[in-house]
């Protein structure tokens, strides 16, 4: 997402142009030639009247919730070659975007980088370029690398994932063409630590965690269901042991296009809907989720229920989606009531639960809220479920320390609190909406909230 603004005009964001002429604002003439990098983090330009200068415009790409690698509410992140970027509050709860250099050691060998995943509390990041891999500890800010670089150079990340405490590796093992899936705790790089080696049957498309289980899809939608057990303590003084057992399998035959995407749902939690045993002798099929979210290439989303292989279609031309209540952090969710958001060329839709005929109804923002209709000049890299607010980051131009005007990255929140209110309102559930409002009354955005709160009823009133 960026714009190369043509100054000059007489807009007064347009600086004013310098007199040497070999210092005037790039790009004013427009461009005679542009083209990316390999990798999509660089565009050169070069310019119409000065053909012997080039410029390069760096960019930083989205942790898209789609392919191998798994995304998280509590970290919004972007990437560039050779950095992360760190959406987060500072201490008056202003976005700012953080940078995190990849030590030089690992990108000069290793560049670019390729996968960013933050783990499920968001206290650890799983980086890998184009071998190896390393990972960053937030709270003690410290980077965790392999010992042995032969070790590094045999890993050829294809995804990532978190399960916990582990990171998980989809791993292409160039010598034998055949891909793999590497276990390894969070304390410590190295194969005499690996958990667990699991061979897959061919490339996967699509994976997912949820909870103790991975999904794993293959060309061209063959499903497995995998669930973790651990033995045993995940620490340095102690010997766990890891267990994989397959307990699902689906090989669905479909003309649609492939998915991009899969998410597994949980299951509802409603009285009289799912009542399980708290006992620990629980059915394990039980606990399976047995739905999940696809996305597949046309923007197409449905939901597949995997006990009888049937989809339903939910909507189309989808972009983005992200399920809401697979975070293990339910205390702090204000956004627990909603099942999951999407977005696209409609903008931004939210899906609640319900548990009539058709167990999904969706409502659309721009529908029930045309004053709330999300910032097109935002971009949505995710949610932050303990402030009730979707995450974006838009593109600014900064006169403040270059010579020319320069483009960076900026942070936006917009919060949902109040469309939540007034769902739990119409909906007669008065004390979940109290409860709401109560976990929600510190926000800073909160009395912003109840203003737009009363608009709506009112002008729903008036419009009766």
């Amino acid at each position: 997402m960026c714009t190369f603004r043509q100054a000059g005009s007489n807009s007064a964001l347009s600086p004013m142009v310098k007199p040497n002429a070999q210092k005037f604002e790039p790009l004013m003439g427009g461009t005679s030639h542009i083209q990316w990098d390999d990798y999509g983090y660089k565009l050169f330009a070069v310019e119409e009247s000065l053909s012997e200068r080039v410029l390069a415009f760096s960019f930083a790409k989205c942790c898209l919730n789609r392919g191998l690698s798994s995304t998280t509410y509590t970290r919004q992140i972007l990437y560039g070659e050779d950095r992360i970027l760190l959406v987060q509050p500072d201490d008056t709860d202003e976005l700012k975007i953080l940078h995190l250099n990849v030590p030089v050691s690992y990108s000069s060998q290793n560049w670019p980088v390729l996968h960013v995943v933050a783990s499920d509390d968001g206290m650890y990041l799983a980086v890998a370029g184009s071998r190896g891999l390393v990972l960053y500890d937030l709270r003690n800010k410290r980077w965790r690398f392999f010992g042995d670089v032969t070790q590094e150079q045999k890993i050829q990340c294809k995804g990532l994932l978190w399960l916990g405490k582990i990171v998980i590796v989809c791993n292409y093992v160039e010598s034998s063409n055949t891909y793999e899936l590497l276990f390894f705790p969070r304390y410590h790089l190295d194969h005499s630590s690996l958990l667990y080696r699991k061979p897959l049957l061919g490339r996967p498309i699509v994976m997912d965690v949820f909870q103790d289980y991975i999904l794993v899809t293959y060309s061209p939608f063959d499903v497995h269901i995998f669930h973790v057990m651990i033995s045993g303590e995940l620490s340095p003084t102690s010997s766990p042991v890891l267990q994989l057992s397959t307990v699902r399998e689906l090989s669905i035959m479909s003309p649609k296009s492939p998915p991009v995407s899969m998410r597994l749902i949980p299951e509802p939690t409603d009285e009289g809907v799912l009542k399980r045993d708290t006992n620990e002798s629980s059915n394990l099929s039980s606990q399976q989720p047995s739905r999940c979210l696809i996305l597949r290439v046309n923007g197409e989303l449905s939901v597949l229920d995997m006990d009888d292989g049937h989809e339903q279609a939910l909507t189309n031309s989808v972009e983005l989606f992200w399920v809401v209540g697979s975070q293990e952090e339910e205390k702090s969710n204000l956004i627990k009531e909603v099942s999951w958001l999407d977005y696209g060329h409609q903008g931004m839709q939210v899906w609640y639960p319900s548990h009539g005929a058709n167990p999904f109804r969706q409502e659309d923002f721009l529908q029930l809220d045309p004053e709330l209709e999300f910032d097109r000049e935002v971009y949505p890299l995710g949610l932050l479920p303990n402030v009730g607010a979707v995450v974006g980051v838009s593109q600014r131009t900064s006169f403040s320390t270059a010579e020319f005007p320069c483009f960076e990255p900026s942070p936006k929140a917009q919060t949902i609190l109040h469309c939540l209110l007034r769902h739990l309102l119409q909906r007669d559930k008065h004390e979940e909406a109290l409860r709401l409002a109560n976990l929600s009354a510190e926000k800073p955005h909160f009395s912003h909230c109840l203003e737009w709160l009363l608009f709506t009823v009112f002008e729903a009133d008036i419009s009766r």
